[in-house]
């Protein structure tokens, strides 16, 4: 395919626990050494132009804490943020570089050891730390929401599940942009079927059929997700009941 002018892409399994640092400079990585972020693979995209495969752990793994941690890592070594996620993918050395400017140089693997980075823990804990508070703020703004009486519900009685989460998931995409966290996504529709009638087993079906990604997010434990998702939404449109 290379040959045929096609770039080559590589996307690491789940479980590996990389994140991904693009379009930084040796600079940059000397620093990310200095600063126990050191990578795990070293890959030379063009001429001192790299990017960095950071290990954070290995096993279970939390799509929303890796995402941060990708998004801290970028804001503190300035890579590029459209590449700060849990599932980006990044060149795969062998192959040319297919870009003009840079006149089709190979891609290169210069550092590849494999190890967890040296402050990965603490990353994870900071990284963490920032996905509980982004879901706190969730939470406060679904529990402002006032909750819907029978009569109102009434006028939902037709509504499809389905279509309505497909054209949420859809709108809170194009409003969050690289924003966008499915596992907030999901807890907002879930509160909102919640709030007119809709049963938890509809709610159930509906997310497993529309919720973006929701078999690699979840791998292993997506029924004790959603029961989670929808015990919290319980919880959280009980409390603005009492309020």
């Amino acid at each position: 395919m290379n040959v045929n002018g096609n770039d080559i892409y590589i996307r690491p399994a789940i479980s590996e626990g990389l994140i991904l640092l693009d379009d930084i400079g040796l600079g940059t990585l000397q620093q990310m050494d200095k600063d126990g972020y050191n990578p795990a693979a070293i890959i030379i995209t063009s001429p001192m132009n790299y990017q960095a495969w950071v290990r954070i752990y290995q096993g279970d793994f939390n799509s929303e804490v890796a995402t941060q941690a990708a998004k801290i890592l970028s804001e503190r070594y300035s890579s590029d943020k459209n590449s700060a996620d849990w599932r980006h993918y990044g060149r795969l050395a062998g192959f040319t570089n297919l870009k003009p400017v840079y006149n089709r140089p190979y891609v290169l693997a210069d550092r590849c050891n494999g190890k967890i980075a040296t402050k990965a823990e603490e990353l994870v804990l900071e990284a963490h730390q920032k996905v509980k508070e982004a879901h706190e703020n969730t939470l406060a703004r679904v529990v402002a929401q006032p909750p819907l009486d029978p009569s109102v519900r009434a006028d939902f009685r037709h509504i499809d599940p389905i279509q309505y989460a497909t054209a949420q998931y859809q709108r809170l995409s194009k409003r969050y942009a690289n924003n966008f966290d499915d596992s907030k996504a999901d807890f907002i529709i879930t509160c909102d079927l919640l709030r007119i009638g809709i049963t938890e087993n509809i709610i159930k079906n509906t997310l497993k059929k529309t919720s973006p990604n929701l078999e690699t997010r979840k791998i292993g434990h997506i029924e004790d997700y959603l029961d989670r998702t929808i015990a919290a939404a319980h919880r959280r449109l009980q409390q603005s009941k009492t309020k």
